[in-house]
């Protein structure tokens, strides 16, 4: 199977992620539903319609975190955490490798996982501090 590969600042970035899922799916037919139990919002995240759901291929755990969120405020080159999940979702996987986030029509540089205390969070690569906003946004993380 071909998959499309994804890199930072990529023009249509998302489209090309959820095809890469549509074809992981296509061959493993293993997923789970959205669900919104084990995520909590922290440091002013607007993370109530953030919802979450896992994937199996090839022996690969893969979770998608995607919804339409309210940022915090984020200073230049400051990394916020986010939102905190829970251990039963940090520890679907084994060994975490790989992920790719994306914050739709923003100046945020980006989303990260921290698979040691279980925060996403978003980053500021800018010379200007971001004052919060609506968007959409989109994390798979790979394990």
């Amino acid at each position: 199977m071909d998959l499309t590969k994804i890199f930072s600042g990529m023009d249509k970035g998302p489209e090309a992620i959820q095809a890469n899922f549509e074809k992981l799916n296509a061959a493993s037919g293993s997923g789970t539903q959205w669900s919104k139990a084990g995520l909590t919002s922290i440091n002013g995240f607007g993370g109530e319609n953030l919802c979450w759901r896992q994937y199996k291929a090839g022996g690969l755990t893969i979770l998608e975190f995607s919804g339409w969120c309210t940022t915090p405020t984020v200073k230049q080159g400051q990394a916020v955490d986010i939102v905190k999940v829970s251990d039963n979702i940090k520890n679907l996987f084994g060994l975490y490798f790989a992920q790719a986030g994306h914050i739709d029509a923003s100046p945020a540089s980006g989303l990260s996982f921290d698979p040691v205390n279980g925060k996403i969070s978003m980053r500021n690569g800018y010379n200007f501090d971001l004052t919060p906003f609506a968007t959409g946004m989109s994390l798979l993380v790979v394990g």
